[in-house]
């Protein structure tokens, strides 16, 4: 296990690749970050994120494109809370499901015997009713791992359990109140993780979620612990960069 605390999402990210460079096969297992900050947007964020733009966009691929896979951030911004809820599922996720990941249609459309419901606005609706019966003034309050009211598995049984490659990466999402802090605290569980390709779009996309459901429910940012069972830099990518581009990058940022 490798546990990583930084105050920022890019300070965790590097710290991460530092680690697994020095690693040098670039590979590690268990990598945990703790981000006490992760929605800080400040002008070192800026840098690292556009360096890394940089490289991405060579192939058409863009930090905000993946962190939107997660949270559709530009539907929330220009509709509010039916931006996300509605306007996501049924208007944009159909022109772009066939090229993009489907974390952020998951956590809004899921089926149960037949019929859909918004796991996301079931999870906002139920900490909105605890908050409201526990009170605020509360200094703290244990929620039980066992109640789903507050879990977004976005690893389906039914649609995934026939994939080796290519399934959700990110398995789980767990979100917790700190009632002392007046906050919202996310546990991600990814179960592998492309270190230049996704992670640092995957932090920021988190880092919208959080702030979404934040607002939602009148409380502030908190803690993102992020868990990757599996992690690579991934050095080489059939089709997209080649391992000395990743070693330029690398030099220049770390």
């Amino acid at each position: 296990m490798t546990p990583i605390s930084a105050n920022t999402r890019s300070e965790a990210w590097l710290e991460a690749l530092r680690y697994l460079k020095d690693k040098g096969d670039g590979v590690g297992y268990n990598i945990i970050l703790s981000i006490e900050n992760p929605t800080s947007y400040n002008q070192d964020e800026r840098d690292i994120e556009e360096k890394l733009d940089r490289l991405l966009s060579r192939y058409n691929l863009s930090l905000n494109t993946i962190a939107q896979t997660i949270f559709p951030a530009s539907e929330y911004r220009s509709y509010g809370v039916r931006g996300v809820y509605s306007i996501y599922p049924e208007k944009i996720y159909p022109k772009i499901k066939k090229d993009w990941g489907t974390y952020a249609y998951r956590l809004v459309r899921k089926s149960k015997n037949g019929t859909f419901f918004n796991p996301l606005e079931f999870l906002v609706d139920k900490m909105k009713n605890e908050l409201e019966k526990r009170g605020p003034k509360r200094a703290c309050y244990e929620i039980s791992l066992s109640d789903p009211s507050f879990e977004c598995n976005l690893y389906q049984s039914d649609e995934d359990y026939k994939r080796r490659m290519g399934g959700p990466c990110l398995s789980h999402l767990s979100f917790k109140i700190n009632h002392q802090e007046a906050k919202i605290n996310l546990t991600a569980i990814y179960r592998s993780h492309y270190y230049i390709e996704r992670a640092l779009g995957n932090l920021r996309g988190l880092g919208y979620l959080m702030g979404f459901v934040a607002e939602q429910v009148g409380l502030e940012v908190g803690e993102l612990v992020v868990h990757s069972s599996y992690a690579q830099i991934d050095w080489y990518r059939k089709g997209k960069w080649k391992k000395s581009e990743t070693s330029s990058f690398l030099k220049e940022i770390l």
